[in-house]
């Protein structure tokens, strides 16, 4: 539910209108002992605003309008560099998969690799056991084990002949809005998975350069391509089976690896320098306002 509370000045005459605007979103909205903060009635009404004559107000309005107008080209910019990385990385990624070099073949993924589906039952859940890992635990970033469910050990043992889980397999989400993520299993803890893809490490393939391709644009829209289903699409396990895999020669998989490695590394450094400079023009729109109205605009 949204409460909206109406503000009118009594008269124009003492209140510049956006002076009153830029007052009100220097306000720090607290707590007030609730676990959402929010601004009552009672606390507008209590609330001091520091009224200087109306030509000075209009000063500071401008003052603000202009210093926050370029705040937002540079916030503007910023988000555009930091959207340029992210796509830079994702190009390089798609032309390594789409331009293949010699010896590159096509292989079903089930030709590569052992190819499993965890469960599709839900079973009675319990306060302490073994993690339920679903598709909800599968990040951009990698396996996430937090807000798992957990089932007890003799459901765990069942589920986990079907679909044995383990150090450096790959998990795909096979199911909902983020179906064909996929990560590399880096924990030793054990766990179950339900609508999650297994893929079985071995030889035959490099995990981290399958992890990749799984990752390109081109697998993404096979696994869009394939999807079935209505309010909740899934990618089903024969599909899943017959992915068709661009397959470098062994000897060069790693060598992608190691550039598509450093690019991430090199990405993933701008997005956070990027991120760190749009929260620091927030904070000096915050600092502006409180020196707005504290009479230390100059």
């Amino acid at each position: 539910i949204v409460r909206l509370v109406v503000i009118s000045p009594k008269s124009l005459q003492l209140l510049d209108l956006s002076y009153l605007d830029f007052n009100l979103k220097s306000i720090d909205f607290k707590s007030n002992g609730t676990s959402i903060p929010q601004l009552t009635v009672p606390m507008i009404k209590q609330y001091e605003i520091p009224i200087p004559p109306l030509p000075e107000q209009q000063r500071i309005v401008s003052i603000l309008d202009e210093t926050f107008s370029s705040i937002e080209q540079a916030k503007e910019n910023l988000q555009r560099n930091l959207q340029n990385a992210k796509e830079l990385f994702q190009s390089e990624l798609n032309s390594i998969f789409t331009n293949k070099g010699e010896g590159w073949e096509e292989k079903k993924l089930s030709e590569i690799c052992e190819v499993k589906d965890g469960t599709h039952d839900s079973p009675k859940y319990i306060s302490t056991g073994i993690p339920f890992v679903t598709q909800k635990n599968i990040r951009e970033d990698g396996l996430s084990l937090e807000n798992t469910k957990s089932i007890t050990q003799n459901d765990h043992d069942k589920f986990y002949k079907r679909s044995n889980a383990t150090y450096g397999d790959i998990l795909i989400s096979m199911i909902g809005a983020n179906r064909g993520m996929a990560c590399i299993v880096n924990t030793k803890e054990i766990f179950s998975i339900k609508n999650v893809g297994l893929i079985k490490a071995n030889e035959n393939i490099d995990r981290n350069y399958l992890l990749y391709f799984l990752k390109s644009k081109k697998a993404l829209n096979y696994i869009k391509s394939f999807s079935k289903g209505g309010a909740q699409e899934f990618i089903g396990l024969t599909e899943l089976r017959k992915f068709p895999i661009t397959l470098a020669p062994k000897n060069h998989q790693q060598k992608i690896v190691q550039q598509l490695d450093k690019l991430s590394t090199e990405t993933k450094r701008l997005e956070v320098m990027y991120q760190q400079k749009l929260d620091a023009l927030e904070e000096l729109k915050k600092s502006i306002l409180q020196k707005a109205f504290s009479g230390e605009l100059s």
